[in-house]
C-alpha cells in the first residue's frame, strides 16, 4: 500500500491486484456479455461484476483452477494462496454460495479460516479426512508447521488442521486425482 499512496493521492492509475476468473458454466459468458470464459480483471472492476447468486469455487493453486471441469451455474476464482484476502472487499460475494478447495496443510486451513471470516457461508471441499486418507501416500513432510486457534474452522476441519501441525505433513491439492475431484464437484 505504501507504494500506492502517491498514485492514489493524485488520482493516478496504480497497479492493483488482478482477480483471475473462470466461468465454469459457459452460458454465463453470453448471459453477462463476457468475451471469454477465463480472464483476469483488476480488483476495482471485479467489484462491479456481480455474479451473485451463482456458485463460486475458489482454489488455492493455479493447476487445480485451470483443470476445473464444467459446473452448471458456477464460476471459479484463482485464490493464489493468501492473496485470496483481496476478495474481502467484494460485497456481492456475500450473496454467493462459496466453496473453497485448498491444500491439506496448515496454510490451507489458515486460508480457509481467513476466507470464512470474511464470508461465513464458505464450505470447504476435498479438505476432509476422507480425501486425506484416499491420497495419504502423496503427503510429504514439512517443518515448522504450528497450529494456532482458528475459530472459523468446523470441528472436523480443526482436527485435520491440528493433525497436519502435529505430524508436520502436507498434501498438496495437485495430488488429488482429477477423477476424484470431478466426482466431488459434480455433486455441488
Amino acid at each position: 500500500e505504501k507504494d500506492d499512496i502517491f498514485e492514489k493521492r493524485f488520482s493516478l492509475r496504480y497497479r492493483e491486484p488482478l482477480i483471475r476468473l473462470r466461468l465454469l458454466d459457459h452460458s454465463l459468458a453470453s448471459r453477462y456479455g463476457f468475451p471469454a470464459t477465463d480472464m483476469s480483471v483488476p480488483l476495482s472492476e471485479f467489484k462491479q461484476l456481480d455474479l451473485a447468486p451463482h456458485r463460486c469455487l475458489i482454489t488455492e493453486n493455479l493447476m487445480n483452477f485451470l483443470t476445473l471441469p464444467p459446473v452448471e451455474n458456477s464460476f471459479a476464482i484463482f485464490g493464489s494462496g493468501y492473496q485470496v484476502r483481496a476478495l474481502k472487499t467484494i460485497q456481492w460475494l456475500s450473496a454467493c454460495p462459496i466453496f473453497y478447495w485448498g491444500d491439506l496443510d496448515v496454510d490451507g486451513f489458515r486460508i480457509l479460516s481467513q476466507l470464512r471470516a470474511d464470508f461465513p457461508q464458505v464450505i470447504s471441499i476435498m479438505m476432509d479426512w476422507k480425501t486425506f486418507e484416499t491420497f495419504r501416500d502423496f503427503a510429504v513432510p514439512v517443518s515448522g508447521a504450528i497450529a494456532s486457534p482458528l475459530p472459523q474452522l468446523t470441528p472436523d476441519e480443526n482436527g485435520l488442521y491440528e493433525h497436519f501441525a502435529w505430524c508436520q505433513q502436507r498434501l498438496e491439492q495437485e495430488h488429488i486425482h482429477q477423477a476424484y475431484a470431478n466426482a466431488i464437484l459434480s455433486k455441488l
